[in-house]
């Protein structure tokens, strides 16, 4: 999803803002950070296993896939990029008794200035220890500091910065905002909070203007607002059909649900691990459910082609 809508480069080289020259505003650093158990650091080299908890990692050149069965014996897989797993840690982060998973990595995306160079998949487990999937990029490639602790409370910070004109005295693409929301995890699923946490109201806007001499060239002019992006995968608010005029199969994560079990596949633009689980889903005439639905962006596509 993230690596669709990026804007197109129109401002001079060198002026403009990237995810690694400019501040978001906070300092992950010094946040609290829940106390997560890790298992495993330094990726899987290609053709290579890694096991915990009873679930399987199988490596290979563009993709690793998961592997697991549930306490009532349900078997489910997880397809990723090779890259995005680099670290596993483990914790309940929904407070709902059973350890969930956290997987840290590069990539999948690396096709634009101001794509993130990380990403952070989640494996939120139910009871009987089926995974249902978060993914987001991250801004930062220690991306397990954007899970912090605040009031008490575990919380997912995502930052994304924009090009829309935070400052009408320096040109195009010279100023725009880094906006932080925080979500949390509730009940399998991830949903955005707001609201004052340690000293900080939240979605936190950052303004970023460039001090370059260069930028006082030619004004745009006019000012704006940042553009709040919707990523959670709450039941709340989810369709059963994609808004007019959008592709229901372009979602960041892909479910199914089926006699055989739960597949799952996150963004790999170097694998047809999607398209394959969604040519799945049209055969099996599954019926679907829409998460995290903003114009045309989707988080989560949930089918079930069984009860």
């Amino acid at each position: 999803m993230f690596a669709r809508v990026l804007l197109p480069l129109l401002c001079l080289p060198g002026v403009w803002a990237d995810w690694n020259n400019t501040s978001t505003g906070i300092d992950l650093d010094k946040l609290p950070h829940p106390a997560l158990t890790k298992l495993h650091t330094g990726g899987i080299e290609s053709g290579k296993r890694l096991e915990f908890d009873g679930i399987t990692a199988l490596s290979s050149v563009n993709e690793v896939v998961l592997q697991g069965k549930s306490k009532s014996g349900r078997s489910w897989t997880l397809s990723m990029c090779a890259r995005c797993l680099q670290e596993v840690w483990r914790g309940d982060l929904d407070g709902n008794g059973t350890p969930d998973y956290v997987i840290a990595g590069v990539g999948p995306y690396d096709n634009g200035r101001r794509t993130p160079p990380a990403s952070l998949s989640f494996l939120l487990m139910d009871p009987d220890g089926v995974p249902a999937p978060f993914f987001t990029p991250i801004d930062r490639e220690n991306g397990i500091q954007n899970l912090v602790k605040l009031d008490g409370q575990i919380r997912l910070l995502i930052s994304r910065y924009d090009e829309i004109p935070s400052d009408a005295r320096v040109d195009w693409l010279c100023s725009g905002h880094w906006v932080t929301q925080a979500y949390s995890f509730t009940n399998r699923s991830v949903e955005e909070v707001r609201g004052v946490f340690a000293g900080k109201r939240f979605p936190f806007v950052h303004n970023w203007v460039h001090d370059d001499p260069e930028c006082a060239h030619h004004p745009v002019g006019f000012s704006d607002g940042p553009k709040l992006i919707e990523l959670g995968t709450s039941a709340k608010g989810a369709l059963t059909a994609a808004p007019a005029g959008c592709d229901p199969t372009v979602s960041e994560s892909i479910m199914l649900d089926s006699r055989a079990g739960r597949e799952i596949a996150l963004p790999n633009p170097s694998s047809d691990s999607q398209n394959k689980l969604i040519r799945k889903i049209l055969a099996a005439q599954a019926t679907v459910e829409l998460r995290g639905v903003q114009d045309c962006s989707i988080t989560l596509m949930w089918a079930r082609s069984s009860p």
